[in-house]
This record gives structure tokens, C-alpha cells and sequence, in this order.
């Protein structure tokens, strides 16, 4: 592991759009702690985030010979060093336990579903499609941006070639 950084402060590898990476973010600024920023593009990992954290993702806080590299510990951490507001060392157990069980719910059962536009957009442009002056005209901005992206896609294009129709003893075609 490469050794900690010359000035002593925690250094702290973030992406800037991940949201892991934000709500870490947040508490080491809520917290006042400062730290070395590193912050990197995930698909050109730096070696050194690599040496420390394998899995290669963000965020990274690396305390002298302690790597914290799940966001929720970062947090925790954080909290630990300076709670000006009351965030946990003010919460009871109870309101703990709630919070705790809000966090879980949001990353088991919320953030898996935002990774499944795949299958909900074939519906969605479906139902566009239905009435398509008024869907565009319609205050659903975020989902018709969306939409729009998706259907921009190049995976889409490619899947939405249009082959001839198959009929018993037709030679093979390929796809995609």
C-alpha cells in the first residue's frame, strides 16, 4: 500500500457524479473535516485509489494506515469526528435504528431499481407513441428527456434493425 500523504489530512478519492461518492461528500463538509481531494474519472482509475481500495470504486478515505471505502462508513466516521448539528450523537437508538432501516431500503430496494431502464423503456415508448403530440406536450419533462436518451442510444438503433421475417427452412441470421 502506498504510504499517507506528506500534509497528514485524510486523503479523500471521489467522483463527482456518483452518488455514494456525494453523501460522503456531504457529511466530511457537514463535519468540517478537511481532507486531500483526489478526485478521478472511473474509467481511467489512478493506480494509487487501485493500491488502496481494489474494488476501484468511490468513495476512498484513506486515514494514514485505515482505508474506508463504503460511503455509509465514510459517513459514520465523519459523524464520529464533529456532529456540530446533532445528526447522531443528539438521535436516540430508536431514531438510529429507523434512519438506519430508511438508508437500507433506499440502497436494496430503490437503487437497484433505477439500473432498469432497459426494461421499462420499451413500455414507456409505447405508451409515447400512443398519443405522441400530447405525451411531448405533457409536464413529464424529466421522462421525456429521458426517453429521449434512451431512444438516442446506439444499443437501441442497433437492436431496432429491421431483418426480414423468418419463415420455416430460411437460412440463419444473426444477431445483433
Amino acid at each position: 500500500m502506498i504510504g499517507p500523504n506528506t500534509n497528514e489530512l485524510p486523503i479523500f478519492y471521489s467522483f463527482r457524479r456518483c452518488p455514494y461518492a456525494m453523501r460522503a461528500r456531504m457529511t466530511l463538509g457537514y463535519a468540517g473535516v478537511a481532507c486531500e481531494l483526489r478526485e478521478v474519472v472511473l474509467r481511467d482509475k489512478p493506480p494509487s485509489l487501485l493500491s488502496y481500495s481494489p474494488k476501484g470504486t468511490v468513495p476512498v478515505l484513506v486515514l494514514g494506515d485505515q482505508v474506508i471505502d463504503e460511503s455509509d462508513e465514510v459517513m459514520k466516521w465523519a459523524l464520529r469526528q464533529s456532529d456540530p448539528d446533532g445528526w447522531i450523537s443528539q438521535a436516540s437508538e430508536e431514531v438510529l435504528e429507523e434512519a438506519n432501516e430508511l438508508v437500507a431500503l433506499c440502497e436494496n430496494e430503490f437503487k437497484p431499481r433505477l439500473d432498469l431502464d432497459v426494461a421499462l423503456m420499451p413500455f414507456i415508448r409505447q405508451f409515447a407513441n400512443v398519443d405522441k403530440a400530447w405525451f411531448d406536450s405533457c409536464t413529464y419533462g424529466y421522462l421525456i428527456d429521458w426517453l429521449e436518451k434512451m431512444l438516442s442510444r446506439p444499443l437501441f438503433a442497433s437492436v431496432m434493425a429491421k431483418y426480414p421475417l423468418w419463415h420455416e427452412g430460411d437460412p440463419l441470421t444473426l444477431f445483433p
